[in-house]
């Protein structure tokens, strides 16, 4: 929306506060990516007497574990994709649409991710999630067919019947 147009839908500058402030709160998980990131790297939750990541993070934290596997993984892998990485920290990406890229990364495909990060990250921005989940399961699709057939024999196989 134009700023024109955001103005005479709402005067009181509602709609204006709620995006600014959004984009600060990814601008700031983007730092936090990128902390989380070093202290993955110099091993500081060895150093602090943990034998994993995530219950390190989740004690500095007091996130959940859950919550802090999810932290962990988005540190680790935006550091792969240059482009979502600078448009996150800029505030412009969703976070749920961070998740979904990252969730399509691999290091199998990590070349053609590469290659086609920019058009990725133009649907991620574009697309509404469940329209993106579909973009990003087609470009799987054609990018790594293995990894498509895996992924629906997997769901196959953990079919289970409930009476």
């Amino acid at each position: 929306m134009e700023q024109g147009v955001i103005e005479r839908v709402d005067g009181g500058g509602a709609m204006v506060a709620v995006n600014d402030s959004t984009r600060t709160l990814r601008r700031a998980r983007s730092v936090q990516f990128d902390d989380v990131w070093r202290a993955l790297e110099t091993g500081a939750w060895v150093t602090a007497g943990f034998r994993s990541a995530t219950p390190w993070l989740s004690s500095i934290t007091a996130e959940s574990p859950s919550a802090s596997s999810v932290t962990l993984r988005l540190a680790e892998r935006i550091q792969q994709m240059p482009q979502v990485k600078a448009t996150f920290a800029d505030g412009v990406l969703a976070e749920s649409a961070l998740r979904q890229l990252t969730d399509l990364w691999s290091f199998d495909i990590a070349s053609e991710f590469a290659r086609d990060e920019r058009m990725l990250l133009g649907w991620a921005l574009q697309f509404a999630s469940a329209d993106l989940k579909i973009l990003l399961a087609t470009w799987l699709l054609h990018n790594d067919p293995d990894a498509a057939e895996q992924t629906a024999q997997q769901q196959f196989e953990s079919r289970e019947l409930h009476l």
